[in-house]
């Protein structure tokens, strides 16, 4: 049972009240709503079911439309109905002319400062919980987008009621808006009621109850009233791929597309038989654009590019004799992000054009560790691991070199006619535009472009990707996780970051708490994501388990030494010398000293939950790389 609901919530539960009767109702436990609607407020709730619940994300991010009463003359702790008063005054003078006034302050980008009673996080807690603790700590504003807002209705008196119609961005707080304007009229204000008429193209006038839901699951009819997991994307560009692209697609690989639209936009990417495969966005450029895959709705499918009989390559020496006219591509390729995507997916075309193997030639090791090695940087993707990203990115041949002095010292002709021409027979050469090669980097893409006019092979150049305004790069990668934003590391990626290491001995403490951990070591040279508690996807004996890791040198404990400990929920049994992989999804909070044993157990089980609301819906998504 996969899809959507749209859902009419009453007033008094809360969104996972909703959440957790819906589960009962299907017998499902993949169900997550896409946005809070807070307990007092009612009317359109979006709920996602089963695999649906992998585009909450997209529904999130949707306009929403809102009716709203707003009383003046009070103003109350928590902006609501509900809150103590803090401040009263007579609004008698208050007309419908003046607040109409003051609207056009609050429309279109504004910034906000969101509610103490809010579900924000401040220092890994939700504001909420510190409300409710009497403590009110400093909130940073952030910037919201009122498309329109306008008075229905006007009940004059000491206590004017005026009536709001509002539509906004996501992250906005109704509450607050009332609030602010009555502020702004100086005589206080809050919400006193809230209906939500619309969260993108799903309306009020369709929504159905609870009631109704569960009287159609008792008879069976429950489906009847799950929409299709497309008709939440609706407004989204639409892309068919053919079915060589479509085992791309469902491999996580990027795809050419022809498509103009603005960088990063969001695509649905359809099969030619209409199926959804996949949600992506769009990187344009001047000489094709290309798709990569966000979220991926399909099983990888047998692929149909032609396997090499040798794939994987170590050293020169060993590249057989008459691979036949290629396509290649040179370069480090750490962590595979979406930039080395896009160039890989040009570099499969560009095979498919000259009919002949699609290799990449790579290196054992980054350059810097041999030309400069206190400034070498630390690795996101062991050996094995960009190999196999690389291979599932289209690639039929990956040949590792040794980076050397010998190789290092080769000048720009010497690495052309040695290797790109003897050795791979290289019919097109597909680099990034910023390319360099050769000794001291002496070549680049016009000595490149020259070489091949002169040896007879074609030199295809690919422009940078761009996400959120700035280059896509390994550095940008590396500099994300080192400060522990691992969500927008993956976002570079394609994929969430994801760590090798293997199971050690540690000191048990963690079943001392009742959370028995794994303590997990990696190489000395792969990157590792700042002090902290993360919500993780172990690839365990084939299975993929949540998981909490802390990285850190556990303060409560008076440890003092730096370590990484991942508590993979529901799993028991001897796992030391194992290696596994962790998918880092998202940060739940920072590594914090507290007061005693009893306080971190408690907290250790906030996170476990935390981890596994977080990992809802993402635990079938690409399998993680692990070699």
């Amino acid at each position: 049972m996969h899809g959507i609901l749209n859902i009419n919530k009453p007033a008094g539960p809360t969104s996972h009240d909703i959440v957790a009767k819906i589960r009962r109702i299907l017998k499902e436990k993949r169900v997550g709503h896409t946005g809070t609607l807070d307990p007092l407020a009612t009317g359109v709730l979006v709920v996602c079911v089963g695999k649906a619940t992998r585009i909450v994300e997209y529904i999130v991010g949707q306009e929403k439309e809102y009716a709203a009463e707003m009383a003046l003359s009070r103003a109350t702790v928590t902006q609501d109905s509900e809150g103590d008063e803090t401040s009263s005054t007579d609004a008698s003078h208050i007309t419908r002319g003046m607040v109409e006034s003051v609207l056009p302050q609050f429309t279109g980008r504004i910034l906000q400062i969101p509610p103490m009673v809010s579900a924000v996080r401040h220092e890994g807690k939700r504001l909420y919980e510190l409300a409710r603790k009497n403590i009110e700590v400093e909130r940073k504003p952030r910037e919201i987008t009122i498309h329109k807002i306008e008075v229905t209705s006007f009940i004059p008196g000491e206590h004017p009621v005026v009536g709001l119609d509002i539509v906004c961005s996501s992250g906005t707080y109704i509450r607050t808006i009332c609030h602010d304007i009555g502020a702004k009229l100086e005589v206080g204000g809050y919400m006193q009621s809230l209906v939500r008429k619309r969260v993108g193209r799903f309306g009020l006038d369709h929504s159905i109850d609870l009631a109704t839901l569960e009287r159609a699951a008792s008879e069976g009819l429950a489906e009847e009233y799950i929409l299709p997991t497309d008709d939440a994307l609706s407004d989204l560009f639409e892309v068919t791929v053919n079915k060589f692209q479509e085992d791309m697609i469902s491999h996580g690989r990027a795809v050419p597309a022809e498509l103009t639209a603005a960088e990063g936009t969001l695509v649905r990417v359809k099969s030619e038989s209409g199926d959804l495969l996949a949600v992506g966005r769009l990187h344009p450029r001047e000489q094709m654009s290309f798709i990569t895959p966000e979220k991926v709705f399909v099983e990888a499918k047998p692929s149909h590019i032609p396997p090499s009989p040798s794939p994987v390559i170590r050293g020169l020496e060993n590249v057989p004799e008459g691979i036949g006219k290629s396509a290649v591509s040179i370069g480090m390729f750490d962590g595979v992000h979406l930039g080395h995507q896009a160039l890989l997916s040009v570099l499969r075309s560009e095979a498919e054009r000259v009919d002949g193997p699609a290799v990449v030639f790579t290196f054992d090791r980054h350059p810097m560790e041999l030309l400069g090695p206190d400034r070498a940087p630390l690795y996101i993707t062991t050996l094995d691991q960009k190999i196999e990203l690389i291979e599932n990115a289209g690639a039929d041949m990956v040949v590792v070199a040794s980076f050397d002095h010998a190789l290092a010292d080769l000048s720009p002709e010497e690495f052309v006619d040695r290797i790109l021409v003897k050795k791979l027979n290289a019919a097109v050469v597909v680099v990034g535009s910023n390319f360099k090669f050769g000794r001291k980097r002496a070549g680049d893409i016009d000595k490149l472009t020259e070489l091949g006019k002169e040896r007879g092979f074609k030199v295809v150049t690919v422009e940078p990707i761009v996400a959120h305004g700035s280059k896509v790069s390994s550095t940008r990668v590396r500099n994300a996780i080192e400060r522990g934003d691992v969500e927008s590391a993956g976002k570079l990626l394609g994929h969430p970051f994801n760590m090798i290491g293997r199971v050690v001995s540690g000191q048990g403490l963690g079943r001392k708490l009742g959370f028995p951990t794994a303590n997990i070591d990696v190489e000395p040279k792969q990157i590792v994501p700042a002090n902290g508690v993360y919500a993780v996807e172990v690839i365990l004996e084939g299975k993929h388990l949540t998981g909490v890791c802390n990285i850190g040198v556990r303060p409560t404990l008076g440890v003092n030494e730096r370590s990484i400990e991942i508590y993979i929920d529901g799993f028991e049994g001897n796992i030391y010398g194992a290696e596994i992989a962790s998918a880092f999804h998202c940060r739940l909070r920072d590594e914090v000293k507290f007061e005693d044993l009893e306080a971190l157990k408690a907290q250790i089980a906030k996170d476990v939950i935390a981890a596994r609301e977080q990992l809802t819906g993402n635990m079938e998504q690409k399998e993680v790389v692990k070699s």
